[in-house]
């Protein structure tokens, strides 16, 4: 993963690493099989798969909030966003993110 605060910059690498809730920076809800599909224009039709959500800033605190109910088998998955090493020669995903992306979709990293 990368992000750039300007459009000639280098890119700025970073990964997710697990960690505990309470120390999460982004956190993937994969939601339950259950879960209703809610059409937009941009995904008109429900997927094949089931799509995680990954959950940062606002979104984030949301989620903490102490009357949040979670439904029935959804799952999630907390991370921390650290810088990448240098010695990386790509990011790993987490399992969970991998799993959750539709076949369509190829995870990449710069």
């Amino acid at each position: 993963m990368h992000a750039s605060s300007h459009p000639n910059a280098p890119p700025v690498r970073f990964r997710l690493e697990p960690c505990t809730l309470a120390e999460a920076q982004a956190i993937v809800l994969v939601p339950p099989p259950s879960a209703p599909f809610i059409p937009s224009s941009s995904m008109p039709q429900p997927p094949q798969k089931q799509q995680a959500l990954l959950l940062l800033g606002h979104s984030l605190e949301y989620f903490r909030q102490p009357n949040r109910q979670l439904a029935k088998g959804a799952r999630i998955h907390p991370y921390r966003i650290t810088p990448s090493r240098r010695t990386d020669m790509h990011v790993r995903w987490p399992a969970p993110v991998l799993a959750a992306l539709p076949k369509s979709v190829t995870p990449v990293t710069l």
